[in-house]
């Protein structure tokens, strides 16, 4: 959804570009989240009891203003990752990196930090 000026009374500014939620003055107090589209990935696992998983990747903002987060669970395990904008990039370069290490041959090496890699994300179990 497009970015729009602010016209509730309970927002401050106005929506990102990623929201795609339909807000009201009169949303409940947790209701007031921006999220985004949701993905859902069917990756492959390792051998074991589940051999493709679906994942769900989601953002949002939850409260408003707190900060955006982009989410990684499994759906039919426990694991929740929710993840700063700066940590997901980060794993989106090691991903990067150790993706192209083991399609060369290369060993993957050790990946030096970003110069500033902003706050630290969290692990979480689920919600």
């Amino acid at each position: 959804m497009a970015s729009r000026p602010p016209v509730f009374s309970w927002q401050a500014h106005p929506c990102p570009p990623w929201c795609e939620l339909d807000h009201h003055d009169d949303d409940h107090p947790e209701d007031r989240v921006h999220r985004g589209a949701a993905h859902h990935v069917a990756v492959t696992l390792a051998p074991g009891a589940h051999e493709v998983q679906d994942v769900l990747i989601t953002v949002a903002e939850r409260p408003v203003g707190s900060g955006t987060t982009i989410s990684l669970q499994q759906a039919e395990a426990p694991l929740l990752l929710r993840l700063t904008p700066e940590g997901a990039a980060l794993l989106h370069d090691a991903l990067g990196h150790t993706l192209h290490a083991v399609s060369s041959g290369s060993a993957p090496g050790v990946l030096s930090p970003r110069s500033d890699p902003g706050p630290r994300s969290s692990a979480e179990g689920s919600p």
